[in-house]
This record gives structure tokens, C-alpha cells and sequence, in this order.
């Protein structure tokens, strides 16, 4: 329920509870009201027993059924993605990032910023996995949750408050029979875990 679903209950209630209070008081002759406002209090007061008792039998019975567990939200997920080798020729603009419905290409300079549709079921988020790809590089899977563990992953994922991930450190590795084997590049040569 909302603030103002919240503040307008309970103001119809204040307004039942005094009415009926006053009624019932007037009624037993407690409090000294005349015989014409009394006749109106009470009419007031059945119409309001009235309309609570329709009101209950329709949100019992009538009422559409909410599933208030599926609850959608947005989330921005942005960083930099850059390559393992920084003297290749190859174009960052190159690398795609692959989600769940559509595809986002990767700035020149290496950076991205998403707008991710996250759907809530109970108490846990499931995000997507975002997948980089280039077709010179292995890809690299990007899993995104709402509170990141620690891991021995070279990236990390930062949770930056009001709905927003940064990932840093993330870099694409070439596949090893990309690797110049004269011991060049032998330290990059494994990939990653993903």
C-alpha cells in the first residue's frame, strides 16, 4: 500500500470510529444530541457499515489476484571493458555485450553504460548475465548479483547504491593459439575462469 492508499484509509477510519462512538453514546443517552442530528448520525453510521462490508466482500471474493512477489526493477550497470593486450590493434568499439533481450555495443574508449529491467521474485533479484564478446578474444561472462561475494575473478562488480553496479577491471583475453608462443605473451596465455 502506498503513502496516500495508506493516509486516506486511514482518515475513513478516524471518520467510522468517530461516528460510531458519537452514535452509539447519542443513542444510550450518554451524550445529549437531538433527536434530528441523532436520526442523521445513525444513518450515516449504517451507510459507512454498509460500505465497509461491500468493500471487504469485494476485496475477499471480487478483487483481482496480485502477485506482489514479481516486482520489476531498473537497474544501471556501467564500467569499462578494455583487452589484455594493450598493444593490439583491435577495436574496443568491436566488443558486444550480450543480454537478455538485446545487444549493446561497447564505447570506443572501452566504456558502457546499461539500463537493466531486473525482476524481484520473494526476497532475491535475477539478473541477467552479461556476456562481452569480440571475435578475436574469448568471452567473458559478467555474472551480476545484489550483493557481490568475494571471488578470485579478476573483475569485480560494485554495488553503487540507488540501483547501480559499476564493473572495473574487466579484460578480454585473446585464446591461446592467438599468443605468439616465443614466449612473448606466455604469461596472458591461459584464459580466464569466466
Amino acid at each position: 500500500m502506498d503513502y496516500y492508499s495508506a493516509t486516506l484509509f486511514i482518515v475513513f477510519i478516524v471518520i467510522f470510529v468517530c461516528t460510531a462512538i458519537i452514535t452509539l453514546l447519542g443513542i444510550v443517552g450518554w451524550v445529549k444530541i437531538q433527536k434530528g442530528f441523532l436520526n442523521k448520525l445513525f444513518y450515516c453510521l449504517i451507510v459507512e457499515l454498509i460500505g465497509a462490508v461491500i468493500g471487504l466482500f469485494y476485496a475477499t471474493f471480487l478483487a483481482p489476484e496480485v502477485e506482489v512477489y514479481e516486482i520489476y526493477e531498473v537497474w544501471n550497470v556501467y564500467g569499462e571493458v578494455a583487452f589484455e593486450d594493450s598493444n593490439t590493434q583491435d577495436s574496443l568499439h568491436e566488443i558486444v555485450i550480450e543480454t537478455q533481450p538485446p545487444q549493446e555495443p561497447v564505447g570506443s574508449d572501452g566504456k558502457f553504460d546499461l539500463i537493466l529491467v531486473v525482476k524481484r521474485q520473494e526476497s532475491d533479484l535475477d539478473f541477467p548475465r552479461l556476456r562481452f564478446t569480440h571475435e578475436n578474444y574469448i568471452s567473458k561472462d559478467v555474472t551480476l548479483e545484489e550483493k557481490w561475494k568475494k571471488s578470485s575473478l579478476a573483475y569485480k562488480v560494485l554495488d553503487m547504491g540507488n540501483r547501480r553496479k559499476k564493473i572495473v577491471d574487466l579484460k578480454l583475453l585473446r585464446p591461446k593459439e592467438k599468443y605468439d608462443f616465443s614466449g612473448k605473451n606466455s604469461g596472458t596465455a591461459e584464459p580466464a575462469e569466466n
